[in-house]
């Protein structure tokens, strides 16, 4: 006998522990039942670790945007009730959406539209009125249309047909740096 073997004799039909296969998802855990099951249907450790990645691969995706619906879910309860409920909710975000669109680059206003603090951070910035200064130093640029801009922009839905306060804001604005005195 080997000094390794030990002298205890094993069952016949004994499952062995089942190896811990590794998945590399924080979201997926081994599961020692699954191993068990995995290991008497044959499975060697790699193919174990295979079903893992298989898992993680097929199964990341949903699970992620899972999580990313029910986070975007309290954070939309969170604004909800801030506001005052849904329907001025709905009001505030149809507002702060034509705003930012109209002041700040997409890829910015897409980052800030996730969160809680982002859209608040957009509401502040909305209610401040004007261009934000983003990157640059100095006072927000106030960017000055002429006339024919001016009117061109009344031309636009949000101003004539949504009575969006942002624009209206950014023309008038427009119209009294054009014609101070009137």
């Amino acid at each position: 006998m080997d000094e390794n073997e030990t002298s205890q004799p094993q069952e016949e039909n004994a499952v062995p522990e089942p190896q811990a296969a590794a998945p590399r998802a924080e979201w997926l855990e081994p599961d020692p039942e699954v191993e068990r099951r995995l290991q008497e249907a044959g499975f060697s450790p790699e193919q174990a670790q295979l079903v893992y990645d298989l898992a993680e691969e097929y199964l990341g995706p949903v699970v992620g945007e899972m999580r990313a619906r029910a986070e975007g879910e309290q954070h939309r309860q969170r604004l909800v009730e801030h506001f005052g409920g849904e329907a001025k909710w709905n009001e505030t975000v149809r507002q702060i959406r034509s705003w930012a669109r109209a002041n700040l680059p997409d890829p910015v206003v897409d980052a800030l539209a996730v969160s809680y603090d982002g859209v608040m951070t957009l509401h502040k910035l909305m209610q401040a009125g004007g261009e934000p200064s983003l990157g640059r130093t100095g006072a927000p640029r106030e960017e000055a249309l002429s006339e024919a801009e001016l009117k061109q922009a009344m031309k636009d839905p949000r101003y004539w047909r949504d009575r969006d306060p942002a624009v209206i804001a950014r023309i008038e604005a427009g119209f009294k740096r054009l014609y101070p005195g009137k």
